[in-house]
């Protein structure tokens, strides 16, 4: 994955603190995936150029997703229309005023084929999971969620390194 703003600049993020980026939004060519993620006044800061961007047929035709107040932007790109998005809390009562006519969630997150929004939090990950599950192998998600999950806490045993090392099948476990 690479990381990019309209500039290519380093962009601040809410906390103050800056998020470095590879380069300026790239071409559509380059582009397999979009995964936008917002700030706290994602509407405020939104510029008509990422808008633009975003609204290209060439963008519009991969997969777009967003992280927390991202949603609204995909929203105000128009980009949500005719699916269900999920929107942080923080936002829905802004976003409900502002879209009404789209169908608004607070679910976890909500994934298809060719567009994902997930409000924030411990969910994205689950969404990310789920989107790979999506669109690789099964292989490729079962390895990815093995790093994640053991069996046990590994560091209440005497020998964590010896549990895992069994646990991933790569010999017995001593005792």
């Amino acid at each position: 994955w690479t990381s990019h703003s309209l500039t290519g600049e380093p962009v601040e993020s809410s906390d103050g603190s800056l998020v470095c980026v590879e380069d300026a939004l790239p071409d559509h060519h380059d582009v397999d995936m979009i995964i936008l993620c917002g700030g706290y006044t994602p509407l405020d800061q939104t510029q008509s150029d990422l808008l633009s961007w975003l609204r290209k047929p060439q963008i519009r035709s991969k997969h777009i997703g967003a992280i927390e107040s991202g949603t609204l932007v995909l929203m105000d790109a128009g980009l949500l229309n005719g699916y269900e998005c999920s929107v942080h809390w923080r936002f829905l009562s802004r976003a409900k005023a502002l879209f009404q006519h789209l169908s608004i969630q607070t679910k976890p997150y909500l994934l298809d084929i060719d567009h994902s929004t997930v409000p924030g939090g411990v969910a994205v990950p689950d969404m990310v999971f789920e989107l790979i599950k999506k669109l690789w192998a099964e292989k490729i998600p079962q390895r990815i969620y093995a790093q994640f999950t053991r069996s046990q806490n590994l560091y209440m045993t005497k020998d964590h390194r010896t549990t895992q090392r069994a646990e991933s099948g790569g010999g017995k476990e001593r005792k």
